[in-house]
């Protein structure tokens, strides 16, 4: 739709929001109109931009090419927010209002008042009361139906005043909001707000009359998007669907109604200058005869779980892309409008085959948790993001996922499994230090307890660990014989061990280790 006036007249061109590329903290706005333009210059005017558009990104374009543009500025002016009229006298009315609503508040303050004050003399009256009838006990005097009766009596008085002050409380909060409804509204009223408007204006020239197209682009602040998951494990948990929305939140002034959105990880790049290069002065200090070192705790990271068999391909990105930007297009179209809240925008979604079983981590989590295993069977990347758990038709809860690629297995963590429990014990045993020996030994046991309280047959995967010494003066020694199963550690410290426990039953699992320092090592 075009709106045209006289010859000196702007002519107003529609040019709705069709596109927009969201990234971490922006967002690329394409707008397209079409407009009949005479021969010679005209002047085009587009309303509803966003008032935050950023000036130096604005780019018009007119097809086709015997139509041109000389010029393209922005115009920002205040304006007053459109209200309902109301009569003359609104003002007073509310005021008034406000004085009698203020009236009743501190009406009702003061009742609350005395009912906390009478409250608290009966609790002053209990404990006397109390202590009246320990002193008439140790007088041998036992009056117990009077008892009784005094008692029951405040009793009942404190739960009328109690009933009562709940109910006060309640009011009086509901007065308290209800007068800051009327507050906002009669400043409001006083004190019109006003809003920010724009639009653009642009300078054409066509060598003769013809029917073109306009379109827009332009960079706009305070809109951002971040990726979300739903994952969701079959009754028999034997498969997975997984979904990949994109949350949007926009507040940039425009509504983006029925445009074609896509979401992209690019950064905008900032300009950067290399450090200053300053001296460094190198000092020679003598060697310590004493070793200091720390216990830390070091987590084992892997996005995914490899790639599945048989399916590898070389054009695969890798788990660590190296910057590389990911770009997602929404299958339809969608509308956000401009109100800074959480919307969510279908991407792409699979179903996998999934491996479940149950796994426990002790030394983290004192529970058995179910795991499923499953590979990404989409075309794109799962990107890192919150992924919520859909199970036995409701919400089971939330966990996080990494960066996963195409054709890559990753694991998804359900919950406890509630038939099961744990328990992890761990006693440290020191030898005292021989005469002659420069070591030390600390004796290290750890014992695991899992119970099945359920009438299944389950298996778990039990995962423990030993400290890794990466120095000569500090060494850890497992001690197979004493270990369950003989397990031993692998390169990063783990053991594991599969369990299967009858209905009704439960399994132990014991680990020992000892570690030896010597005696020039400090800190642990």
């Amino acid at each position: 739709m075009t709106a045209h006036g006289d010859a000196a007249a702007p002519v107003v061109v529609d040019a709705p929001v069709v596109a927009a590329t969201l990234f971490e903290d922006r967002a690329r706005v394409v707008r397209r109109g079409r407009v009949e333009l005479p021969a010679g210059p005209s002047r085009l005017e587009v309303h509803g931009v966003a008032p935050v558009i950023s000036d130096a990104s604005l780019a018009v374009a007119l097809e086709p090419a015997s139509a041109r543009v000389l010029e393209a500025r922005v115009r920002r002016r205040a304006l007053p927010l459109r209200r309902d009229p109301g009569s003359p006298h609104e003002v007073e009315r509310l005021e008034a209002e406000l004085e009698a609503l203020d009236r009743e508040i501190d009406a009702d303050a003061a009742a609350l008042a005395r009912i906390e004050v009478q409250l608290r003399s009966l609790d002053r009256l209990h404990e006397l009361t109390a202590a009246e009838v320990a002193e008439d006990v140790t007088w041998g005097r036992v009056e117990a139906t009077a008892w009784e009766k005094r008692f029951a009596g405040l009793g009942e008085r404190s739960r009328r005043l109690l009933d009562w002050l709940v109910v006060s409380r309640d009011e009086l909060a509901e007065k308290r909001r209800t007068r800051e409804r009327l507050a906002g509204r009669i400043a409001e009223l006083q004190n019109p707000a006003r809003e920010e408007w724009a639009g653009v204006e642009i300078e054409v020239h066509a060598d003769a009359p013809l029917r073109a197209e306009l379109r827009l682009e332009y960079l706009v602040p305070g809109a951002c998007w971040r990726p979300f998951h739903v994952a969701t494990l079959s009754p028999d948990s034997a498969r997975v669907t997984f979904e990949t929305e994109a949350c949007v939140w926009q507040s940039t002034g425009e509504d983006w109604e029925g445009a074609r959105l896509a979401f992209s990880t690019r950064r905008a790049s900032h300009a950067a200058e290399p450090p200053a290069l300053t001296s460094d002065l190198l000092r020679a200090e003598p060697k310590p005869t004493e070793v200091e070192v720390e216990a830390r705790e070091e987590e084992i990271v892997t996005a995914g779980l490899g790639a599945e068999r048989g399916a590898a391909s070389p054009e695969l990105p890798g788990i660590d892309d190296g910057g590389q930007s990911v770009n997602l297009d929404a299958p339809a179209p969608a509308s956000v409008p401009a109100d800074g809240r959480p919307h969510r925008i279908p991407l792409v979604s699979f179903d996998a085959d999934a491996e479940v079983d149950r796994v426990a981590r002790p030394e983290l989590e004192a529970a058995v948790l179910l795991r499923s295993v499953q590979t990404n069977r989409g075309h794109v990347p799962i990107l890192a993001g919150p992924v919520d758990l859909i199970r036995a038709g409701g919400w089971a809860g939330r966990t996080s996922t990494l960066f996963v690629a195409p054709g890559e297995r990753f694991a998804l963590g359900w919950g406890p499994v509630p038939e099961l429990r744990l328990q992890r014990q761990v006693d440290v045993q020191r030898d005292e230090q021989r005469l002659l020996s420069s070591w030390e030994k600390r004796h290290h046991r750890t014992t695991v307890r899992l119970s099945n309280l359920g009438p299944e047959s389950l298996s778990v995967k039990l995962t423990e660990r030993v400290p890794v010494s990466e120095i000569d003066k500090v060494v850890v020694k497992p001690d197979p014989g004493e270990t369950t199963g003989g397990v031993t550690p692998d390169r990063d410290g783990f053991l594991e061990w599969t369990l299967r426990l009858a209905p009704f039953s439960h399994e132990s699992v014991s680990l020992k280790y000892t570690l030896e320092k010597h005696q020039d090592v400090a800190g642990i």
